[in-house]
């Protein structure tokens, strides 16, 4: 029973850190954006979104 513990565990933290990853891409998109448009604006927004979802 021991081994079957931690697989679900597993299985939500990669979920979760899909979740975070697949909510970070279009920050990243934008920030390439903003590499050839510079919009200080959403940039900032952007990082500060990013900030929240990491803490």
């Amino acid at each position: 029973m021991t081994g079957a513990v931690p697989l679900p565990i597993c299985r939500v933290l990669m979920s979760i850190a899909t979740a975070q990853f697949l909510a970070i891409l279009p920050c990243y998109a934008r920030l390439f954006a903003n590499l050839f448009v510079n919009t200080e604006n959403s940039n900032a927004r952007c990082l500060k979104a990013w900030s929240k979802l990491v803490k």
